[in-house]
């Protein structure tokens, strides 16, 4: 009997290990499983061009900027494979030296220039680069557009935007783009109400005052945006489509119910909110946010002078300016009681002018080829068709556009020969 009891201890004991061996492998099985499941979901995913990165990371001297050497799918409006190069601008690598032979054209703006909606190449700027090289007949220049748009950008981030990161790239020109129906606002603390951007003052004298006010530093939601954890979170998000997803379920989980609109009413909408570009306004504020735009223009066509480079302007069309069926125009004029729909266009145009500065009227332009076209230049079809950002079309009309106009300033100041016959 006592020579049985090592026996069955043994026995016991390596029954213990079996079971705890099974136990291990059954756990490592689910693991792999696991594993395995997040990995076919993330290809899924990727495969299927399902994405919601964070392209944006607080900045010390805009608020914000785009988050440098950073790519992604955005599908929230429209659908675009974003690339953003390490200079923290859309599209492919951009030097800070510019090369021998090569017209350097910075295009500034906010959301339409950004153009998340589209792929890179699909973007005005790209389009506007290939137009223009395709037009030049010397083999011996090239044209570089650097696509400087930023999402929610007003003409007071735009202009720290040239003051700051710009100028280093020594551009020959900057074509400013001004998107009335909210970059008045945007210039307003007032207005815009936004205490994690900078704004500019007018002085007593009724000047730019040169020192912005930066008190978005002190700000409580842009200091927990720029600490190190926030800025890790962001960057683990954006290399996993999963995570995208789930961040942004939780977004519409927490956000509130809206009531979908009609394109009519999205418009009227629009037009209503920003009445002020529609047409001269009472409002004390409205009449300062306007001051300070122009101010704004002005200094920023100064730094440009100083600075041996040609600036430009032009303004980019509402959805409503560029709805092909003029019907429409009509019935959002007569709802909203707006005599004039390119009010804000007409401004500018004569703020330009009075500053010698060239100005395309660019939103009466595409309102003419929307309608010739019969096509919406805004809008997707995971959005509102005609409203919204610009599409695919948008985009090549607008750079259509822009280089019949540009392209004698180009030759004047470079002193380009001009081609007997341009390429189609």
């Amino acid at each position: 009997m006592a020579a049985d009891q090592p026996t069955r201890g043994a026995k016991l004991g390596s029954l213990k290990r079996s079971r705890r061996r099974i136990l291990g492998l059954r756990v490592v099985a689910v693991c792999m499983g696991l594993v395995a499941a997040v990995g076919i979901a993330e290809l899924t995913l990727r495969i299927a061009g399902i994405g919601f990165p964070n392209f944006y990371t607080p900045d010390e001297v805009c608020g914000v900027r785009l988050r440098r050497s950073t790519s992604g799918v955005w599908t929230k409006e429209g659908h675009g494979n974003v690339s953003l190069n390490s200079l923290g601008f859309r599209g492919s690598a951009v030097s800070v030296k510019r090369r021998v032979n090569v017209c350097r054209i910075a295009v500034i703006g906010d959301s339409f220039i950004e153009a998340l909606q589209v792929d890179d190449s699909t973007t005005f700027c790209a389009q506007l680069e290939s137009l223009l090289n395709k037009r030049n007949a010397s083999d011996a220049m090239q044209y570089e557009v650097v696509n400087c748009g930023v999402s929610g950008y007003g003409t007071a981030q735009e202009f720290l935007l040239l003051q700051h990161y710009l100028i280093p790239l020594q551009p020959d020109v900057v074509l400013v783009a001004v998107y009335p129906e909210n970059d008045i606002r945007n210039n307003s603390r007032t207005l815009e109400g936004d205490p994690s951007r900078p704004y500019f003052r007018i002085s007593s004298a009724g000047q730019l005052d040169p020192n912005p006010d930066d008190s978005f530093l002190t700000d409580v939601s842009w200091l927990a945006a720029n600490t190190q954890y926030e800025q890790i979170k962001a960057a683990v998000i954006n290399h996993s489509r999963i995570l995208q997803v789930a961040k942004e379920a939780k977004r519409w989980r927490t956000a509130e119910s809206i009531q979908a609109l009609s394109a009519e009413e999205t418009l009227v909408a629009a037009v209503n909110q920003a009445r002020y570009v529609y047409g001269p306004s009472e409002d004390p504020e409205h009449q300062k946010a306007w001051m300070l735009t122009e101010l704004l223009l002005q200094q920023l066509a100064s730094v440009c002078t100083r600075h041996a480079i040609s600036v430009c302007f032009m303004d980019v069309p509402s959805s409503v300016q560029s709805w092909p069926n003029p019907d429409m125009w009509r019935s959002v004029a007569n709802t909203c009681h707006v005599d004039d729909l390119f009010y804000a266009e007409k401004r500018l145009a004569a703020i330009c002018e009075k500053a010698t500065l060239p100005f395309l009227p660019l939103a009466a332009k595409m309102q003419q080829q929307a309608k010739r076209r019969r096509e919406y230049l805004h809008g997707f079809n995971n959005t509102v068709e005609g409203v919204g950002h610009w599409n695919a079309a948008g985009n090549a009309v607008a750079a259509e556009i822009v280089v019949e106009w540009l392209w004698p300033q180009l030759e004047k100041k470079l002193k380009i020969p001009a081609p007997s016959v341009f390429p189609p």
